[in-house]
């Protein structure tokens, strides 16, 4: 249809007037339905406004965020450039909110937990918080500091007096949420924020609860109120009381709380109602309200004001017992205003009005004084209130005075019990050289030794020995393998001081780099000697001593001589004659740091005579070290020659072809360029035995024994494997040798093999220097090793498979020509040797953790460590250093500020363990599970007592998940293991507990190991002060009487591993239906995730008893970790599940997250919660670690049933949902 004409001409006008209208308003203006348009105008608007808002918020949060790193980066240039602590060390600070921080898991405290923390801070006035950082006001961080807390929600006035306090962002906002009321609190850290992520459990008394919610509203915290109405077993007029008169006075007396039992009581009911009378005639009826009941009357009052809408308020009274003579109980709420009116002023303007009322109108009618008062005088107080901590008793509950912590003990440093090492007894000169006379006259066996070590080559510098030593105070002796200067040295000085009539000064200490090498040379000197061990000579290795008044050679390991100069710096030595370093050139930490000691050592005693020997060292080294002031000689090594062999002549020899080349037709044992290009420099297990095989036939009927080098003990395990699952494997007896076997173990490599087999002996490096295996003929060298490589950036300690030192293999080789003339057989090319292999290993020093050196440099007085150990031969670098006094702080072992040991760091510096495993000693004893914890120590300081032979793993696996509990740990599967050891030893024989270790995969010379060690860590313990007797049957009962708190064991095993922690966590959650709804699905265990505090992913070795584990013990979200090794990935080993609040009060650090997400542990663990629960954790930690410090000056006092240390283990226990 068309329309006329007039009309085409406005439609067209109107189609003209529509493309000029905004396109915004064309569907509003043009819609067929005006009543929808208007409905989808209002929506439109409503949105735009709800986008604005939104980026509106987001743009303040963004310029919250950009303010708190501003901050952050100001207060970490400041600390930057803050003068630096003794001995030129930057301290410790606190990590910024820029590094990133997960809040994966939630801090949750039940109110009856919560309630218990409060009174127990205010008890020991934990709220007085005293801040060490207060610095100057000035400057620009102070003004960006009051800048960020403003942006955060707290008004000028609070901010204020927050930086009077603290210099700190954390510190003020931890200063904040103490002081300023709970519904005064900006919005980013109110309770209301948290309430989804709290995991608060209370039984209710509803009475008590309601009573609890009216009180609230007039501004005093909850768990003061609490407090108040427990004192006054409920009575809410008392409570109310008693509120006032602790706001008002200032003091928290309990035996001024009121009480309805008052001798008062009459009278003071008799005035309050003639007043209360009086006051009804006055006021109108609106404005006066009287509640008979809980003697109580509120005032409604229309405060002055220059506003045109004056603020309501109400004023309430509650009567005091003995009222008039006190003040009545006194509260005020906001009924109408046009401004919120804070809760901080409401709570001054009591005490001000309070205050008041005490000076003016005590005795006499005070109630309409007192409304009259408020009324002239809460504009003022509004626009001017007191400080905040003038008001902390109805906050915190605490008073901002100084009083003396009620927790602090006698402070003191712990004694040291010093030994002489110059012999009391022990024969005179003249006996000894009697002695040894009659010996040598009768003794055909001594007689014979002598014959024998007449064929070293040692034996013929005897007498060039004797006159070097005795002519100057330091001596380097090189000596070529097999030349017997380990065995020899010493009994040449002995020997020639008991000749000249001196036997009774001699003292020699001779050190060997490992407990195998002391006891084996130990045990060889003796047997040459025709003397028993522990009499002339003996041996003195961790957890072990054979020796007696009579010992005049001692064997040790470096760490036991290094442990006697630091328990007496000055009088260790007193007495020692000699002291003999052996294997010097392995340039162990130990060794590298007892020769600066004995350099300074040697210019305070000229009559200690140090001498140094070395298999293959570069004496000029040593002899500059020792500035040019040392007598030096070389002994050959036996003329016995050895012939080499490299990799293209051993697969000449056995026509080796390997796997990978066994299908190329074209291949022959003559390609060796290809074949050896076809290895890769790995090792071939193969080719191994096969050359073992052809050894063993060119020998015959010969006597001899086979070593063979390996890198590590997975190598040695699958090298014997292979040996005894060969054709010929019956013809051999293969033995391992490595540090992880126990003594026992080791010493099967020494004896012959039974008959008709020949002994084949696969060694780590241990068997390149001292151990000496007296028939080995031919050796076969791997030429690889595995070393700890340190890495001080990442903390991390990184087992390599390297090319071992051409100084090593030279050592290797010399094992072959001991007895007769021998064979080494070189796995590798000679071209390797010559350019691939570094001339010697690099020192230990340069690639191991420092922390216990950093100790025990420490422990004996030395204020700048750098400059120490500057005189190291090799000295070690800044960083790794750096690391390691991080490490000890954190360890609580060093102050942060001073660099001086902590009474507990002093402790951990005398027992011979490293720093974590001393420290688990230390806190087991403190926390009454010494038992445990002896065993756990023990295990740490040897090996676990679990075997896991390389056939059987999946077996072995087995049997140790039979003694643990589920999810309980590596640590504590190994403790229920001794103790089931223990507890069949009184049950079955002799092989019964054989079998029994046999069919669990124990060691049973381990598990007498742990049982020595026990010992003699309960020896430490008494040294050191912290019990009164090593005998376990003596000490008292308090010592053990948490054995069964598992959770407060786990949380200290934690503790002492600290920083050795890792995060758990899970993925999402995902869940199935069933026919009654869903329900929540395990976790698989490769979903689950573990991260370090350097927020580097770990995993957990396949070793442990936790690895594939997918729920933990209590639903832990931690593990504590004993050992962190980088091989195919970063593993994690020595697990221990750990609370949330086991973490905690063990941790160094709780700050306010800045942003309101919750607290952050150690700079890198968030918690969410509300920030204030978090920092009464932090202030009751703040109590105990104050009371552990009183115990660890005073070792001697009984905290076992201190009221601090009872809230922690609850806490602990119930992991924060204590009822």
């Amino acid at each position: 249809m068309l329309l006329p004409g007039p009309h085409k001409d406005l439609w067209a006008k109107l189609d003209d007037v529509k493309k000029a209208t905004p396109p915004n308003q064309v569907p509003f203006l043009y819609n067929a339905d005006p009543f929808q348009a208007e409905r989808d105008k209002k929506v439109q608007k409503a949105q735009a406004a709800d986008e604005h808002k939104l980026k509106q918020e987001q743009r303040e949060k963004q310029s919250i965020v950009n303010s708190v790193k501003v901050t952050l980066k100001s207060e970490e240039h400041s600390r930057s450039s803050s003068p630096q602590p003794a001995g030129g060390e930057t301290p410790t600070t606190p990590p910024t909110r820029e590094r990133r921080v997960r809040f994966n898991n939630v801090l949750g405290m039940s109110k009856t937990s919560r309630s218990l923390t409060e009174s127990t801070i205010r008890k020991y006035h934990g709220f007085q918080l005293q801040s060490s950082e207060v610095g100057s006001k000035a400057g620009t961080n102070h003004a960006q500091l009051m800048t960020t807390l403003k942006k955060l929600g707290f008004e000028d006035s609070q901010a204020k007096e927050a930086l009077e306090n603290n210099s700190s962002l954390s510190g003020s906002l931890e200063w904040l949420l103490i002081h300023v009321p709970e519904d005064d609190l900006p919005e980013l850290f109110t309770r209301n924020k948290h309430l989804g992520s709290q995991a608060n459990v209370q039984g209710g008394d509803l009475k008590l609860e309601y009573a609890v919610r009216e009180i609230r509203k007039y501004g005093f915290a909850e768990e003061v109120i609490r407090d108040a109405l427990a004192r006054s077993r409920g009575d809410k007029r008392l409570a109310m009381v008693s509120l006032t008169h602790r706001l008002v006075s200032g003091s928290d007396d309990k035996n001024s709380v009121e009480t309805s039992d008052s001798t008062n009581e009459e009278a003071s009911v008799s005035a309050w109602s003639d007043e209360v009378e009086s006051l009804q005639s006055i006021y109108p009826e609106n404005e006066f309200k009287i509640d008979k009941e809980t003697d109580k009357c509120t005032v409604l009052a229309n405060l002055q004001s220059a506003n045109s809408k004056s603020p309501k308020i109400s004023i309430s009274f509650w009567r005091s017992s003995d009222y008039p003579n006190s003040i009545p109980g006194l509260a005020l709420e906001v009924i109408e205003s046009a401004k919120r009116i804070p809760n901080y002023i409401l709570l001054d303007v009591i005490k001000q009005a309070g205050t008041y009322a005490v000076e003016n109108f005590r005795s006499d009618f005070m109630i309409m004084s007192i409304c009259e008062w408020i009324n002239d005088m809460f504009m003022e107080i509004y626009k001017s209130p007191s400080k905040l901590s003038e008001i902390s008793g109805a906050v915190s509950g605490d008073f901002e005075k100084s009083l003396k912590d009620k927790t602090a003990g006698s402070k003191g440093k712990s004694t040291r019990h010093r030994t002489s090492n110059k012999s009391a007894f022990g024969p005179s000169s003249e006996a000894l050289k009697q002695e040894y006379d009659e010996k040598l006259a009768k003794s055909s066996q001594l007689r014979s030794m002598i014959e024998s070590r007449k064929d070293l080559p040692a034996w013929k510098k005897q007498q060039q020995i004797v006159d070097l030593v005795t002519k100057n105070q330091i001596t380097l002796i090189t000596g070529e393998t097999g030349s017997g200067k380990s065995t020899q040295v010493v009994q040449f000085v002995l020997d020639d001081m008991i000749s000249k009539n001196t036997g009774s000064a001699c003292n020699i200490i001779c050190t060997q780099p490992r407990r195998i090498s002391a006891m084996g040379v130990a045990q060889r000197v003796a047997d040459e000697r025709d003397t028993p061990i522990g009499e002339q000579v003996g041996y003195v290795i961790r957890g072990e001593s054979k020796v007696s008044n009579n010992t005049k050679l001692r064997f040790v390991t470096s760490g036991v001589l290094l442990r006697m100069i630091q328990t007496d710096p000055e009088g260790a030595l007193q007495g020692v004659s000699h002291v003999v370093v052996d294997e010097v050139h392995e340039r162990s930490l130990d060794s590298d740091y007892l020769l600066i000691l004995l350099k300074r050592i040697c210019k305070a005693n000229k009559n200690l005579k140090v001498i140094l020997m070395s298999a293959t060292v570069d004496p000029k080294l040593f002899i500059n070290y020792f500035d040019n002031k040392v007598g030096y000689t070389h002994i050959e090594g036996r003329t016995f020659p050895v012939e080499d062999h490299f990799l293209d002549d051993v697969i000449r020899q056995t026509q080796y072809i390997p796997r990978s080349l066994e299908d190329d037709e074209d291949i022959s044992p003559n390609d060796i360029g290809r074949i050896i290009v076809a290895l890769k420099g790995g090792v071939e297990y193969d080719l191994i035995v096969k050359l073992i095989n052809q050894i063993h036939s060119n020998l015959g009927s010969d006597k001899g024994s086979i070593l063979v080098f390996m890198s590590g003990a997975a190598e040695i395990d699958k090298c014997i494997s292979t040996i005894n699952n060969s054709s010929n494997g019956y013809s051999y007896y293969a033995l391992p040798l490595h540090a992880s076997l126990t003594p026992a173990e080791q010493r099967r490599v020494f004896p012959a093999a039974p008959a008709g087999k020949r002994k084949i002996v696969v060694s780590t490096n241990v068997a390149e220097t001292s151990i000496t295996i007296p028939d080995i003929v031919a050796v076969i060298d791997s030429g690889r090793v595995k070393e700890t490589v340190y890495d001080p950036q990442s903390n991390v300690v990184k087992l390599v498979d390297n090319w071992a030192s051409q100084a090593a293999v030279t050592q290797r080789r010399g094992r072959a020509g001991r007895v007769q003339k021998g064979t080494c057989y070189k796995l590798y090319t000679e071209n390797i040797q010559q350019n691939e292999m570094l001339p010697r290993p690099a020192p230990e020093m340069a690639r191991a953790p420092l922390e216990q050196l950093y100790l025990s440099v420490k422990s004996m007085g030395v204020g700048d460590v750098r400059k120490f150990l500057s005189e190291a031969l090799d000295p070690p670098e800044t960083a790794a250093l750096d690391v390691a006094r991080n490490s000890l702080i954190k360890a609580g072992a060093l102050e942060s500020v001073s660099d001086n040991l902590t009474s507990l760091g002093r402790h951990i510096s005398t027992i011979p363990a490293d720093v974590r495993t001393a420290k688990l000693l230390i806190l087991s004893a403190m926390f009454g599970c010494l038992s445990t914890g002896l065993t756990l120590v023990s295990i740490l300081s040897l090996r676990s007592p679990f075997v896991s032979p390389r056939e059987k793993r999946e077996e072995a696996k087995k049997a140790m998940l039979g003694f643990e509990g589920p999810g309980h740990g590596d640590l504590l599967c190994a403790v229920t293991a001794y103790e089931q050891w223990l507890e069949k030893r009184n049950t079955l024989s002799s092989s019964g507990i054989r079998n029994w270790a046999k069919d669990n995969y124990l060691s049973i010379q381990t598990l007498h190991d742990i049982s020595s060690a026990r010992k003699q860590f309960l020896s430490n313990l008494q040294e050191i002060g912290f019990i009164s007797s090593s005998n376990e049957r003596s000490i008292p009962a308090y010592y053990y009487g948490q054995e069964g708190n598992e959770a407060l064991i786990r949380a200290i095993i934690g503790a002492a591993m600290s920083p050795n922690l890792a995060e758990i966590v899970f993925p999402e959650k995902t869940f199935k239906a069933v026919s009654s709804g869903t329900v929540e699905q395990d976790a698989e265990a490769k979903g689950i995730k573990f991260f370090n505090d350097q927020m580097e992913r770990v995993f957990i070795h396949p070793s442990s008893s936790l690895f594939g584990v997918n729920k933990f013990l209590y639903d832990s979200k931690y593990i504590s970790y004993a050992t962190k090794m980088s091989t195919t990935k970063l593993f994690i080993n020595g697990l221990t599940p750990v609370s949330t609040y086991g973490m905690l009060f063990f941790s160094n650090s709780i700050t306010v997250d800045p942003l309101g997400e919750g607290i952050i542990v150690d700079g890198w663990l968030g918690l969410k919660c509300w920030p204030r629960v978090g920092i009464l954790v932090r202030l009751l930690r703040k109590l105990f670690n104050s009371l552990l410090d009183s115990k660890f000056a005073d070792p001697r006092l009984d905290i076992s049933k201190h009221e601090i240390m009872d809230i922690v283990q609850k806490l602990i226990q119930s992991d924060g949902q204590y009822k």
